[in-house]
């Protein structure tokens, strides 16, 4: 009998251990990380625009946009130079090291060196406008291709 017994008693724990794990895993969801679509309000949208008619500066086409979690520090090649860009332009892209920010894109009426179309970004903060600045396009072989709000010679008017 206690040989019988053991295997019993084995046997019921294996079986509750079993269940525990499949009620484990089946009532317990990892949940995925919910991307959700930035969808600017009219007045965010207003005071985009409203910044660019200010800044002289025509959008031609659709908006694209993005939402993106900045890094705690400013300090890459690539969020380094956009910090010193934004600052040439008079805003400070520092003050939201960290936080996730609204990035709107438009190709404008502006060229640089005479042959590559310029896109225009708007970086916002809820309604706030965080920081405005000029890139070329995506497929260009220009480097580094971000510029200031500020007047620059190498860009022109289409």
């Amino acid at each position: 009998m206690n040989q019988k017994g053991f295997a019993n008693i084995i046997l019921v724990v294996v079986i509750i251990i079993l269940v525990g794990i499949v009620s484990y895993f089946s009532f317990v969801k990892k949940s995925k990380p919910v991307v959700q679509q930035p969808t600017p309000t009219p007045e965010s949208k207003n005071s985009v625009l409203s910044e660019l008619q200010r800044l002289n500066i025509q959008v031609t086409g659709q908006e694209k946009q993005i939402e993106l979690e900045l890094p705690p520090i400013l300090s890459d090649a690539n969020w380094g130079m956009k910090k010193i860009i934004c600052e040439e332009g008079g805003y400070n892209l520092s003050a939201y090291a960290g936080k996730t920010l609204l990035f709107t894109s438009y190709p404008i009426n502006e060229v640089w060196n005479s042959t590559e179309p310029l896109n225009v970004w708007i970086v916002t903060s809820g309604d706030k406008i965080v920081c405005v600045y000029k890139t070329v396009g995506e497929n260009s072989n220009a480097a580094p291709g971000i510029f200031s709000i500020k007047e620059n010679p190498s860009i022109k008017k289409k």
